[in-house]
């Protein structure tokens, strides 16, 4: 499950919010907007203290808190 290599480490709220979320195995951290792909995952929505990941391919969504 390539969400479980995935860490949130901050938000940025703002009327396009973006989410700063850490791959520690690569030591890479990312940058990422609604709709931006990470691999096979993309973000389908950003809260206040959360975001959701869905697959490219299917329904399937995670949430990183």
């Amino acid at each position: 499950n390539a969400v479980k290599e995935l860490k949130l480490v901050g938000i940025i709220w703002s009327s396009a919010p973006q989410a700063i979320i850490e791959q520690p195995k690569d030591a890479r951290t990312h940058l990422l907007g609604t709709g931006d792909t990470l691999g096979p995952l993309r973000v389908k929505k950003i809260f206040q203290d959360r975001v959701i990941l869905g697959r490219n391919d299917g329904p399937q969504e995670w949430e990183l808190r």
